[in-house]
């Protein structure tokens, strides 16, 4: 589950029979679900980490404060 509900996870299972599909079913569930979860961590890491600044600059702040400056990042 995720914060806006149900997360899909789709895999394959490389199988010939739905005997043995169902016999790798949850090995390979849980490894789409690891997998998923590293994309999502390194998904949030990448958001934490990034700084949206608008293309005109800071507003000034009132009050005899400096603006103006910009911060940009790759």
């Amino acid at each position: 589950m995720s914060t806006v509900g149900a997360l899909p996870i789709s895999f394959e299972i490389d199988a010939a029979t739905l005997e043995e599909a169902a016999q790798k079913f949850g090995p390979a569930a849980k490894e789409a679900i690891e997998r998923t979860m590293r994309e999502l961590q390194e998904l949030r890491r990448r958001a934490a980490s990034s700084i949206v600044v608008p293309q005109g600059g800071m507003p000034e702040l009132g009050g005899g404060g400096r603006g103006g400056g910009k911060i940009q990042m790759p």
